[in-house]
């Protein structure tokens, strides 16, 4: 026996609208096909700087300036996906991961989820650069002396003969050397 009270029956609505519209289940009216709703009163395109549309479903691509924020390629639309609170997307696993063990996007704020007021920059080069982040976690870059690395936990910059040791965890500064100023090749002189 089936309780009718537990299981409402719906009627079966037909819905007419223009071919620029869709039914929208979710709100029950129709709505425009595109994603952007006030793209279609202003004539510029919504987006915070992705690529809207993108080739292969399941893709991911992250975000240029938000360390924490990537994209999924679904239904041929990149949809902003975000890590968890003091995860970043890893740009060589395609996963979040911890904020300092994460390889995050060039250019991306590692401001986002800092406890401390300076940070490294993400610099596979030399791990020189940093960030100085302001109570808003806005980011200004800094450079360190020459034969040094930005140390996050030390919180300042650090001899090049500890780099090595660095990289091993932190992300940011994944794939960086130390620059070497003397030659190891003999002179011909």
């Amino acid at each position: 026996r089936i309780d009718h009270n537990a299981y409402p029956l719906y009627p079966l609505v037909y819905v007419t609208h223009s071919l620029s519209q869709i039914y929208n289940a979710l709100t029950g009216q129709c709505a425009y096909s595109s994603t952007g709703a006030c793209s279609r009163v202003t004539g510029i395109p919504l987006s915070d700087g992705a690529t809207v549309s993108c080739a292969t479903n399941g893709d991911k691509t992250p975000d240029a300036t938000v360390c924490g924020k990537y994209y999924v390629c679904t239904n041929k639309v990149n949809v902003a996906t975000y890590c968890e609170t003091g995860y970043y997307f890893d740009v060589k696993t395609f996963t979040c991961r911890t904020r300092q063990l994460a390889v995050p996007v060039e250019g991306c704020n590692r401001c986002q989820y800092a406890t401390t007021m300076f940070v490294n920059a993400v610099n596979s080069d030399n791990c020189s650069t940093y960030y100085y982040c302001n109570k808003e976690g806005q980011a200004t870059l800094n450079t360190c002396p020459d034969d040094t690395f930005f140390n996050e936990s030390a919180q300042g910059c650090a001899p090049d003969e500890n780099l090595e040791t660095y990289v091993e965890n932190n992300g940011a500064c994944y794939g960086a050397t130390a620059s070497d100023s003397e030659s190891t090749t003999p002179s011909t002189e």
